[in-house]
């Protein structure tokens, strides 16, 4: 699950994130720092659309609620030859934490096909060593994430399943919206030609959601 907050107060944007080995290299480009407490990023306020690009770039989404969530299936056998851990559209997929115990399966991840050796690796580096016809499947994968799988590793991966739909983009938004603020959205665009008022809701439904939903 990903969550962009912010605090006005504090002027400070707030991420919390599944871990991704990406992630903490690039959130510090950003002036990012970790609250090992909490499990959160911090970050100025000023960037926050440069924080919700980035968490789009590694997860496949904001946390918004209009992103597709699809079941994507991958052969990984190809995929983590000598690695301990693999991570697939933003997604821990399986991680061994020792040479003689099977590897922890990540969240929503099933192996549909094959399996792991019972052994990988030496004491010292643990290895996943699928076998050859290991398949696994990752469900509620945002559709941008898993079509970025697709694109970079073809003879892997593919789309097997819609999980859930998109959503409205502005749905969320307007269930957070008490009647007061929804009819002077209403004022406020009411005058507008249909073609203006769409490309109004294209242009900012991103943002109403950001700022209603905190």
């Amino acid at each position: 699950m990903v969550e962009i907050t912010r605090d006005k107060e504090a002027r400070r944007v707030y991420l919390a994130s599944p871990y991704h080995p990406d992630l903490p290299g690039r959130a510090k480009k950003l002036g990012g720092r970790f609250d090992g407490s909490s499990k959160i990023w911090h970050f100025d306020e000023r960037d926050g659309p440069r924080v919700r690009e980035l968490a789009r770039e590694i997860f496949g989404t904001d946390g918004t609620d209009s992103v597709e969530l699809v079941t994507l299936r991958v052969a990984i056998s190809g995929l983590a030859y000598g690695q301990r851990a693999l991570f697939i559209a933003g997604r821990e997929v399986a991680k061994r934490y020792h040479r003689d115990r099977a590897p922890q399966i990540g969240d929503g991840v099933i192996v549909v096909e094959g399996g792991f050796d019972a052994c990988g690796g030496s004491k010292k580096y643990p290895q996943l060593d699928p076998t050859d016809d290991c398949v696994v499947e990752i469900r509620d994968v945002p559709r941008p994430a898993a079509e970025r799988a697709v694109a970079d590793n073809p003879e892997h991966a593919t789309i097997a399943s819609v999980d859930r739909a998109a959503a409205c983009p502005l749905r969320a938004a307007f269930d957070a919206m008490g009647d007061e603020r929804l009819t002077a959205l209403a004022n406020l665009i009411r005058d507008l030609k249909p073609a203006e008022r769409a490309k109004v809701i294209e242009l900012r439904s991103a943002e109403l959601e950001s700022e209603v939903t905190r």
